[in-house]
């Protein structure tokens, strides 16, 4: 088992109207895929 992060890809074409680099991208399946973006903040 793989116990760290590994990219193996991307789906978005175009990150010009993004500024969040994690957005699209694909997680090798045998090791650690983060799947849950948050926002803090606020009272």
């Amino acid at each position: 088992m793989i116990t760290k992060t590994k990219q193996i890809g991307n789906v978005m074409a175009d990150m010009s109207a993004w500024n969040n680099p994690s957005v699209g991208r694909v997680y090798e399946k045998e090791g650690l895929c983060p799947t849950i973006n948050t926002c803090g903040g606020g009272r």
